[in-house]
């Protein structure tokens, strides 16, 4: 009974990682914060106008839901300093990690649909997996950061809360098989 409540707390552990590191760069930009002497970056929670494209737009849904959940979690202004500081540490090796596994795909792509011998192709899908594993690191580096920073009651509702939109989400997706 023991091992199958830690197997489960295990998996809901790595789900819950899993989730946040998928938005560690994006989400702490809808954290407000009123820094009093902030002397590097904008601090001060003023969000940009988001890039007029699909894929920024998506991204920014992502930031404003996680932005939501973390604000439910009454964060005190040290705490949301130290989440910006986090996530500007981390932000900018994550696109640009973003951007060469999304060069290294593109060229994948070329590479199948030409005459490329099958052994270079599966030599640059090795490469593609690699950088995305490592990409998978470094955001759960971030992840983990940010972890430091929440008390273990904020730890705790924040997963509960990604629990329950995971579950809204996989019924969703349920919902949308049997409607096809």
């Amino acid at each position: 009974m023991k091992l199958t409540r830690l197997t489960a707390f295990t998996v809901l552990g790595f789900t819950l990682g899993v989730a946040v590191a998928l938005s560690v760069p994006h989400f702490i930009n809808r954290i407000p914060v009123q820094a009093q002497a902030a002397s590097s970056g904008n601090l001060s929670g003023e969000e940009t106008a988001p890039p007029p494209n699909s894929v920024n737009q998506r991204r920014n849904d992502r930031a404003k839901r996680m932005g939501q959940l973390f604000q439910s979690l009454n964060l005190n202004l040290d705490q949301r300093k130290k989440l910006k500081s986090v996530q500007q540490e981390y932000q900018s090796q994550i696109r640009e990690q973003q951007r060469n596994v999304q060069e290294a795909r593109q060229t994948m792509q070329q590479m199948l649909g030409s005459n490329t011998p099958s052994a270079t192709v599966l030599a640059k899908f090795q490469d593609v997996q690699q950088m995305q594993q490592s990409l998978g690191q470094l955001r759960f580096k971030g992840l983990l950061a940010m972890r430091e920073v929440l008390t273990p009651t904020q730890r705790q509702q924040l997963a509960t809360q990604m629990m329950n939109r995971q579950n809204r989400l996989q019924k969703r997706g349920e919902l949308n098989r049997l409607q096809q």
